[in-house]
């Protein structure tokens, strides 16, 4: 399901004039996200989702539940060209069942379930502050 979050996110990584790689792969991963692909993207909804400190969050209701938290670092996606990148991402992480990756999710003090390149980051990840 579409959130109006999703589409701000696409809508603000859009019309930033010089993106990151991250952002670049975050853009790639949200857009099948919203538009389609291979899997259940229908089932999937983005909550939030950021880029600071080498890595990149996404909070989602995965398909058939439970809503989670994924990060991965630049290391970990290989460099691969960020449209690559973010579409395997949305159709081979995301817009999938979590499977075996629910029996090892590590939670944080607002009891979210994280998976993916957790032990790169220190600590949880967690949202930049906005500025003012």
């Amino acid at each position: 399901m579409l959130s109006s979050r999703h589409e701000q996110l696409i809508d603000e990584l859009e019309a930033t004039a010089t993106r990151t790689y991250l952002e670049e792969v975050l853009l790639a991963c949200l857009l099948p996200l919203r538009d389609g692909g291979p899997t259940s993207w229908d089932e999937v909804t983005v909550h939030d989702a950021w880029v600071t400190d080498g890595y990149l969050a996404i909070i989602y209701t995965s398909p058939w539940g439970p809503k989670v938290g994924v990060v991965h670092t630049e290391d970990s996606l290989n460099r691969e060209k960020p449209a690559v990148a973010g579409w395997d991402l949305a159709n081979f992480s995301i817009a999938e069942p979590l499977g075996s990756a629910a029996d090892h999710l590590r939670y944080d003090a607002e009891g979210l379930g994280w998976y993916g390149d957790l032990p790169a980051v220190q600590g949880f990840p967690s949202k930049p502050a906005l500025d003012g």
